[in-house]
């Protein structure tokens, strides 16, 4: 950012809320194209702790 020109940068990062159950989780893995091999990696994972949207964030400057 501050080499295309913008100042007084800031991040701000927020939780969110979304979360999602086992059958859920993979039914959006494959609606998302998620390669095969990485499901089934991580399928133990994604049956005990579900699915949940990374934390978010803004980001604030001037330029």
């Amino acid at each position: 950012m501050h080499k295309i020109g913008f100042k007084n940068i800031t991040v701000e990062y927020f939780e969110t809320d979304a979360k999602m159950d086992f059958n859920t989780a993979t039914k959006k893995l494959r609606e998302w194209k998620t390669d095969p091999a990485f499901i089934k990696k991580h399928l133990n994972d994604v049956r005990r702790h579900g699915l949940e949207y990374p934390m978010e964030h803004v980001i604030f400057c001037r330029k």
